[in-house]
């Protein structure tokens, strides 16, 4: 009876050393596919490759850990019979290459959709409006979203798709005497991490009157004529107006 081969009895085909430098370039390889996963996941998500990303860098992974074992643990690999019709045995390399591959196939994460909060604060990074003191309306694949600050000047916008991730959306405030800090009731924000930060300023003007025209179904118009006492303007490409009001014409209340 012929005596079994084990990892003892197996003699590789190549110096040990080639085996590591093979193991190293297929890690580096990795972590940088890695390193590109991590700090590109914006960029990936946005194009729908991330799972391809994710999948492509299991391979020199797998690679690494196979070269390693086999060359460093003298792990071993058996084939004998016919093509397809044989007992197969695998140990060493070829169950962790494998293993890395197959079960990675099981693990490549799903878009799912996140959370983003934007907090409203001052030039010195106070927060200066509480809870419901303002809202913000965020324009999210052609549809706004809105909410409502707490009690620290944060609106959280939840389930907010995934494709969105490092995308720059129009974002709108709507607080009594409060602007943006360009002196504007509109501004637009990056939808990077999990939150953002957005100054804001008081407006004792009281001169200025903005806002946003959409149709029924929440779709902006560009170039409305809005009149407003005899001052008239027109919408911009997002459907947006701006007016100021001179003193002598304000009012608690103005019909556009």
């Amino acid at each position: 009876m012929a005596k079994k081969k084990t990892s003892d009895s197996i003699k590789q085909p190549l110096n040990p050393m080639i085996y590591v430098y093979i193991s190293a370039a297929g890690l580096l390889i990795a972590m940088g596919l890695l390193f590109l996963y991590i700090f590109k996941a914006a960029d990936l998500i946005r194009h729908g490759i991330e799972k391809q990303v994710f999948y492509i860098l299991l391979f020199p992974l797998g690679l690494s850990a196979a070269a390693f074992l086999f060359g460093a643990m003298r792990g071993y690999a058996i084939y004998t019979g016919k093509a397809f019709s044989g007992k197969l045995e695998l140990t060493g390399p070829g169950v962790v290459f494998f293993l890395v591959i197959i079960l990675g196939f099981y693990l490549i994460p799903e878009n799912r959709p996140f959370d983003f909060t934007i907090y409203l604060k001052d030039a010195e990074g106070k927060t200066v409006l509480k809870k419901d003191e303002a809202l913000l309306r965020i324009i999210l694949n052609n549809r706004p979203e809105t909410g409502q600050t707490d009690e620290n000047g944060a609106v959280d916008f939840k389930a907010i798709d995934a494709k969105l991730m490092g995308s720059t959306v129009p974002v709108e405030l709507e607080a009594k005497r409060w602007t943006f800090a360009d002196g504007k009731m509109s501004t637009s924000c990056v939808l990077q991490g999990n939150h953002a930060v957005l100054v804001v300023r008081r407006d004792d003007s009281l001169s200025r009157l903005s806002g946003l025209v959409t149709d029924a179904e929440g779709r902006f118009i560009a170039g409305a004529k809005v009149v407003v006492k005899g001052i008239e303007t027109n919408t911009d490409a997002n459907g947006w107006f701006s007016l100021e009001i001179p003193p002598e014409k304000q009012e608690e209340k103005q019909f556009v």
